[in-house]
């Protein structure tokens, strides 16, 4: 087992699609998205402190007295990848003391048909205990996909979703009996949060290769930003 820090201290660009599959297909509300921007800093991160909480009462229903105020949850996980097709996704379980926030640079840094931009400043000092039998899997499974691991593919995913306890808390009663609907408008906390998709941002330590990853329009690679890891696993992706 050997102690792993990732650290964070730059802007980064999320992405926030502006469609959401319902029964009517039609585009999101503007109201979802202006209730996340003014309230993004209502947010948690994934972490072993909050795990307890999921484990503890997830998926039932939420008590009164457990304290559920961040609306949003923050995750990062992280992707190695080898030559040949197929990564393995590795979420981390960060410890207690690891912390992350995020500062709204620009809500309307760019945006096509489908995707709104978001540039968030963001500082994070992330710890946990990577496990060598995880570091044994993931090296045997970047060689199996032809790579070595001092040459795997990273991929980092910096992911705002909303929180599962909190949405918990306004579908279920203390009984455990689904709480109806609401009138899915602005005043409507339930239905924004259901409403509000994962709004990722993505950073990896390699340059688009095949054609889909050149089209992309932001392609956030490792090497260009404050980014860096302590540990023994994973200090050799510290040199891009």
């Amino acid at each position: 087992m050997a102690k792993s820090i990732l650290k964070i201290n730059d802007e980064l660009v999320f992405f926030y699609y502006k469609e959401i599959i319902d029964r009517n297909y039609e585009p999101k509300k503007d109201f979802v998205k202006s209730y996340f921007l003014s309230n993004y800093n209502k947010i948690q991160l994934k972490n072993i402190q909050l795990n307890k909480k999921i484990d503890q009462v997830f998926p039932r229903y939420i008590p009164n007295d457990l304290d559920i105020e961040p609306y949003f949850m923050i995750e990062v996980e992280l992707t190695f990848s080898g030559t040949d097709l197929g990564g393995i996704l590795y979420r981390p379980s960060f410890n207690e003391e690891s912390s992350i926030s995020i500062d709204l640079v620009d809500d309307n840094y760019d945006e096509d048909e489908e995707i709104s931009y978001l540039k968030f400043n963001v500082s994070s000092e992330l710890s946990w205990d990577f496990k060598s039998s995880d570091f044994k899997k993931f090296k045997t499974h970047v060689e199996q996909k032809g790579s070595s691991w001092e040459n795997s593919k990273l991929e980092i995913r910096i992911n705002v979703r909303n929180n599962p306890i909190y949405l918990n808390c306004l579908q279920y009663d203390n009984n455990g009996k689904t709480i109806p609907n609401g009138n899915e408008d602005e005043n409507d906390i339930r239905y924004i949060l259901e409403t509000t998709e994962n709004i990722p941002s993505i950073i990896k330590n390699y340059s688009p290769e095949k054609k889909w990853e050149k089209n992309q329009k932001v392609w956030q690679q490792l090497n260009n930003y404050k980014i860096s890891f302590n540990g023994s696993y994973l200090e050799h992706f510290n040199k891009g």
